[in-house]
């Protein structure tokens, strides 16, 4: 072998050491690639967010648990009352459209009202039907359709609550409630005629809106202790429904419920009329052909009183009856009286037995 040739041996296997150590290293880093070098391998690699030097947000609260439907109460005893007698009749056209009844709180007589078309008027009758006085509210302009009216004590004061809530078309902006003390007969001067219009004390007038658009309402009642006012609409083709606004101020009535018949046992269709007794401790509302009566426990609110099982009570055959005032009893259920519209329309007193 030549010089020259074992000097260009002993470089190819320099080179092959050469190569074979290049390789080992490119195992090594697992990064080797002939066509992209290592540093531009490193340099596309994703790059770790640095750690925000801000605390980690606390976690949230755990929610509350939704709370079970209240469980449906057993049925009340009902009580039970005698057939509806008649106690008198009014033969007046300038009453023929009776919608709103109540007992008064001064005396042994009734307070009426008629449907639309009439001023802001309420009348005494006797408890024989007898028209006794009319009185016109101070101030107020000719309402839209006063449908019912209630009558309730609060702090030595008597007042009547008239309520312009019809809306048969479903389409008023607002309804109103007027308040006024209730006349007191006994103090009049003279023996007036019921025909010549006196006037009422000042009025309050309360604006109110359903939270969920316009209603038709005939049924109007006032809790006695918080003047709370609770409105049960005219449905037809469902369960009535109850709203409730807490306080006698301007606002947004709320919807507390559906009368259907799964909560009341009962099939309500428009509801023309309610009260409370004096009392407190019962509630009634009627449709044109019955009246249904539910028991209300100390404490309880009227809206959830009247979301439970109804007491079905017949009442005096009428045309269309418009009008229902509960008579307190003490230790008893209360005396419901009715009335209806028409130009000749009789007084109903249904007793419990």
């Amino acid at each position: 072998m030549s010089f020259m040739t074992q000097r260009w041996m002993a470089r190819k296997l320099s080179a092959d050491k050469t190569a074979a150590l290049l390789g080992a290293l490119c195992l090594l880093a697992v990064a080797c690639n002939p066509e992209k070098p290592a540093a531009a391998e490193a340099d596309s690699a994703p790059r770790q967010k640095p750690a925000s030097a801000e605390p980690a947000p606390p976690p949230e609260p755990a929610q509350p648990p939704v709370p079970a439907p209240p469980p449906v109460p057993a049925p009340p005893a009902c009580p039970s009352y005698r057939p509806s007698a008649a106690r008198g009749s009014l033969r007046e056209a300038s009453l023929a459209e009776i919608s709103g009844l109540a007992r008064s709180r001064l005396g042994d007589h009734y307070w009426v009202h008629n449907d639309s078309g009439d001023e802001a008027r309420v009348y005494a009758i006797s408890r024989t039907a007898t028209w006794l006085a009319t009185y016109r509210a101070a101030g107020v302009p000719e309402p839209t359709d006063v449908e019912d009216l209630a009558l309730v004590s609060r702090g030595g004061r008597s007042s009547i609550y008239l309520g312009d809530i019809g809306d048969n078309e479903r389409r008023r902006s607002h309804i109103l409630v007027h308040r006024f003390d209730e006349p007191d007969l006994t103090q009049s001067p003279g023996a007036l005629s019921p025909h010549r219009d006196r006037t009422t004390a000042k009025v309050t007038t309360v604006r109110l809106t359903y939270a969920d658009g316009a209603h038709d309402a005939e049924a109007l009642l006032i809790d006695p202790a918080a003047e709370a006012i609770i409105i049960i609409t005219k449905a037809i083709f469902s369960g009535p429904r109850v709203y409730v606004r807490e306080t006698f101020t301007d606002g947004e009535l709320t919807l507390a419920g559906e009368m259907s018949p799964e909560v009341t046992g009962a099939t309500l269709q428009m509801v023309t009329a309610a009260d409370v007794t004096a009392s407190g401790d019962y509630v009634a509302i009627r449709t044109y052909d019955d009246a249904y009566l539910f028991p209300r426990a100390p404490g309880q609110s009227i809206p959830r009183a009247l979301l439970a099982p109804a007491c079905t009570i017949h009442v005096g055959p009428e045309k269309q009856g418009e009008a229902l005032a509960l008579v307190d009893r003490p230790g008893q259920p209360p005396d419901i009286a009715t009335m209806s519209e028409g130009k000749v329309t009789t007084l109903w007193i249904t007793e419990p037995q």
